[in-house]
């Protein structure tokens, strides 16, 4: 044995860098290859979102995206995301106000972009003056599940990360 590795240590060693070579190239056409493509198609699909998500925006609201009130006094305003787990695009529209009664209203509903099929939506209002609070509404689709804002945000998280 020792004799034919003194004879052929030149070849074992060719042998193994060859296997070295192939392993790394093999590695970067089924790990990394693909993570970048997957990056390149995430950046398109966000961009797809956006354009969409401006769409249902003005479908929701009747306004431009670049406009975020209105002459009755309510502020709009708005987020997307696109989820890849999900492989959805989701819009979350804000919309606030002021009553001499209520106070400040807000309202948070999510979307999916494309159906407008709302998910989620939370309402409430404060009004500092008369120290009064009223939890309108906080609902993920169509039940009751919370009672505060942080709820809420924490509830709809899944939909707009990864």
């Amino acid at each position: 044995m020792e004799k034919f590795l003194k004879q052929n240590w030149f070849k074992i060693i060719m042998i193994i860098a060859v296997l070295i070579v192939c392993m790394s190239i093999s590695f970067y056409f089924l790990k990394i290859l693909p993570q970048r493509q997957h990056s390149k198609d995430s950046i398109s699909y966000q961009d797809k979102c956006g354009a969409q998500s401006r769409i249902a925006y003005k479908d929701l609201t009747s306004l431009d995206p670049s406009s975020d009130s209105t002459p009755d006094g309510l502020n709009y305003s708005f987020e997307n995301h696109y989820n890849s787990k999900l492989n959805k695009c989701f819009i979350l529209l804000y919309i606030n106000h002021w009553d001499e009664t209520l106070g400040n209203t807000s309202d948070e509903t999510l979307f999916d972009s494309y159906g407008l099929n709302k998910i989620a939506s939370f309402s409430e209002s404060k009004n500092i003056t008369k120290n009064t609070d009223h939890l309108w509404e906080c609902n993920i689709n169509d039940k009751k599940v919370c009672s505060t804002l942080d709820e809420f945000t924490s509830l709809i998280q899944p939909y707009m990360a990864d």
